[in-house]
């Protein structure tokens, strides 16, 4: 890496945020829920977001809220500190409470951003599966706990926090993003279809949308879209999912243009319950119509980040 990225991603993350960095802290996330503050598309910045509570063995990223059958569910990715890898996990609204994220999908790669959709009567998740350099779709056995691999796509693809962009009668398309292979905070815009036949779902590519996109900061989904928004998270040099813009959902649905109404930042969140750190950034958010949710980014004190790197050297050499 050479000095001017370093001084990029320096001046991108602030000066404090870079020292912490060098002195032990990771970038961690947490998620944080409330109930609707108000009827508008654009979220209110006043009513705060209860933080979830965190565990030894996992934090929690990529809240995306889903109602099916009057049950209300923030399924999201637990990131699992030992293994450093994702998982996916779920948490249910009982008796006014959010109950403790339960794992119910683990592979041996990667899963986050578990996106939900149902299909000619029946539930899938589409999580991201981009480490796993192939699109993974999950069929649902029992709501919300019981998932069971279905298919696999476009092998060799790393796509990244994909959503529904229209349903026909034996079609599925979707919108996801590509990370730039010289820097993956920087994303392009992508579609690709699923067609229904005889059971079974073959993808296929919208080569002339994909042909046009450019890199951004900002082209990448940050949860489901609703009314005329489409939430994005916009990232900036050494800082992933910075702030979320609302952006015209039909503009970039059908041409990758973002057209942004507003956007919301690390210093527009107010939280309560148990508080992280000083928030350095946010990058997903949900609403259905009783709840809100967000993720969070903080910095976290680990004491064994730099032994942890200079075993893996040793190791290599």
């Amino acid at each position: 890496m050479g000095i001017k990225t370093i001084l990029r991603k320096i001046k991108g993350m602030g000066l404090t945020t870079a020292f912490l960095k060098l002195i032990g802290y990771d970038a961690v996330f947490t998620c944080a829920v409330r109930q609707r503050a108000s009827k508008e598309d654009i979220p209110e910045t006043k009513s705060p977001f209860h933080v979830f509570g965190q565990s030894k063995e996992f934090w929690y990223a990529d809240p995306l809220l889903y109602s099916f059958r009057e049950k209300e569910c923030i399924f999201m990715e637990a990131f699992d500190r030992k293994a450093g890898l994702g998982r996916i996990a779920f948490s249910e609204r009982k008796e006014k409470e959010w109950t403790t994220p339960k794992i119910i999908i683990k592979e041996n790669f990667h899963l986050s951003y578990p996106m939900i959709f149902q299909y000619k009567q029946e539930l899938y998740m589409m999580p991201e599966t981009s480490t796993a350099e192939k699109v993974v779709l999950y069929h649902c056995i029992k709501f919300p706990g019981e998932w069971e691999k279905q298919q696999t796509f476009l092998d060799g693809r790393k796509i990244v926090d994909i959503v529904v962009k229209e349903i026909k009668e034996n079609e599925i398309q979707f919108l996801g993003s590509e990370c730039s292979k010289d820097n993956d905070l920087m994303t392009k815009f992508c579609r690709f279809s699923l067609k229904h036949k005889e059971g079974m779902f073959v993808a296929s590519e919208e080569t002339e949308f994909n042909r046009v996109q450019q890199y951004t900061w900002f082209s990448r989904c940050a949860g489901y879209p609703y009314s005329d928004l489409l939430p994005l998270q916009r990232s900036r040099e050494g800082i992933y999912g910075y702030s979320i813009i609302m952006s015209d959902r039909n503009e970039v649905m059908e041409s990758g243009n973002v057209i942004m109404k507003a956007e919301i930042t690390p210093e527009d969140i107010q939280l309560s319950g148990k508080k992280p750190g000083k928030i350095i950034g946010i990058h997903t958010y949900t609403r259905t119509l009783g709840y809100e949710v967000i993720d969070v980014e903080y910095m976290e004190y680990n004491p064994s980040k730099w032994r942890d790197r200079l075993n893996k050297i040793n190791r290599k050499g």
